[in-house]
Order: structure tokens, then sequence, then C-alpha cells
């Protein structure tokens, strides 16, 4: 149990200076810390930072429009991708209510995104899993 309080009080004291500094690398501390596990308190704030993180140079790059334009793109053409990704999505998480059933209102969203990353990396496109 005081090896539990101590992983949290390491990841307060990440989380504390990583918001006084408005800073976030990659570092070994970070390293080991995510492999130790992100406590829930945490999680979505330290994912959310990790994916800025890995892209911020790429949002530069191609603009802050640039997943809404990978958005319209997939809206105005249908691959052969599209289909399997619909085929996916209620496969994805079925216990999950918000993944559950065609109207659920995380199944758009997560269409939404799939579909984005496909035309973003035609090379992989969709790949289940």
């Amino acid at each position: 149990e005081s090896e539990r309080g101590g992983h949290l009080v390491k990841w307060e004291s990440y989380v504390r200076q990583r918001t006084a500094t408005r800073k976030f690398e990659f570092s070994n501390e970070l390293k080991t810390l995510i492999r130790q596990g992100i406590p829930a308190d945490f999680r979505s704030d330290v994912w959310r930072d990790l994916v800025y993180a890995r892209v911020q140079d790429m949002m530069g790059r191609k603009g802050t429009g640039y997943y809404q334009a990978l958005h319209e793109l997939s809206d105005k053409k249908n691959t052969l991708m599209d289909k399997q990704i619909e085929f996916d999505l209620l496969r994805t998480l079925p216990n999950n209510k918000f993944y559950n059933h065609p109207d659920a209102s995380g199944i758009s969203r997560l269409r939404r995104v799939l579909r984005a990353y496909s035309w973003h990396n035609p090379v992989v496109g969709y790949c289940q899993g």
C-alpha cells in the first residue's frame, strides 16, 4: 500500500511540475511512471498531453484545420476502408453504452476519427486491433 501511495505522490509531483513549467517532455522519469500506471485522476490529462506532445510539430505543418479537412474529404469519398470501419464499429466496445448501438454517441465520433486517420495515413489506412 505504501508503494502505491508513493507512486501517487510521484505522479502528483510530476503533474505539479509540468503544470508550473507548462512544458511536457518525454523522459525516462515519465516512461517509468507510465509503465507503473497512470492514476485515474491524471489519466485523461496525461494522455491528452502525450498525444499533443507527439503531434504538435505535425499540427504546425498541416495547420489547425487539417483534421476538419480530412473529415470533409472522407465525407465526400467512400473507400474500401469505410466498409470495414462500419463493420467494426459496433464490435469495438459492445458492452460500453457509448458504443453498443448504431445511434450511441461514441459511434459517430469513433467513425469520424477512424475515417480521418485512414485518409491521413493511407499506407496503414484502417486496421482493426
